[in-house]
Formats: C-alpha cells, structure tokens, sequence
C-alpha cells in the first residue's frame, strides 16, 4: 500500500506532540511549584492536544520571567469584590443599606 499525503501529516503530528508533551513534563518538573496532580495534568493535556496542549500551557501556566511566579498569580487589585459591588450600588441607587436597593419608602425587608 503506498503512503497517502495523511501518513506524512500523522507523523509530523505525533512528532510535534511527543516534543511538546516532553518540553511541558521538563518544564513542570524542572520549575513549577504547583502541585503533582496539576504537573501531570498538564503533560496528559498536552499529549492529548499536542502543540495546541503546549500553547495552552505556555499562555495558561508559564511565568512572565523566573522567580516571578509568587507576584503571578497573585489577584489584581482591579477587581471588585462582589459584596463592594453591591454596597456601591445600592448607594449609588439612595439605599442606605448594602442589603436592600429599594428607597426605605418601599422596602418591604424591613433591613434600613
């Protein structure tokens, strides 16, 4: 049987795989605190999905530089909490409890 355009494809598949899959199991081991389970879940992710598994990991897991890791996945404080979100808007509606953002003529909660 000669060898169809899909065979080369296939090769070149399983090749870019298997070096991505070593590059994220070498990179896991060699400079990431996270734990066991999530080092092998990126390997099995990205021997499942091959280069795509990789660019994955590099965009999903990878520090900016090293020794950064700590300051990376720290929360930004550009986010705002829910509870402070919620409190905002009930004072930006007249409310004077963070509860309730009905005016105290019709609150029937009975919380201002």
């Amino acid at each position: 049987m000669p060898i169809q355009p899909i065979d080369y494809f296939l090769a070149a598949w399983f090749t870019l795989a298997a070096l991505s899959t070593a590059y994220v199991g070498w990179d896991q081991y060699r400079n990431n605190p996270e734990p066991v389970v999530m080092k092998w879940g990126f390997i099995l992710v990205t021997l499942y999905m091959g280069p795509f598994g990789l660019l994955l990991y590099v965009l999903a897991d990878k520090e900016p530089s090293p020794g950064e890791h700590e300051r990376f996945i720290q929360p930004s404080g550009s986010r705002v909490s829910v509870p402070r979100f919620i409190a905002w808007r009930a004072t930006r509606q007249g409310s004077s409890s963070p509860r309730c953002s009905r005016r105290s003529s019709d609150c029937p909660c009975g919380s201002i």
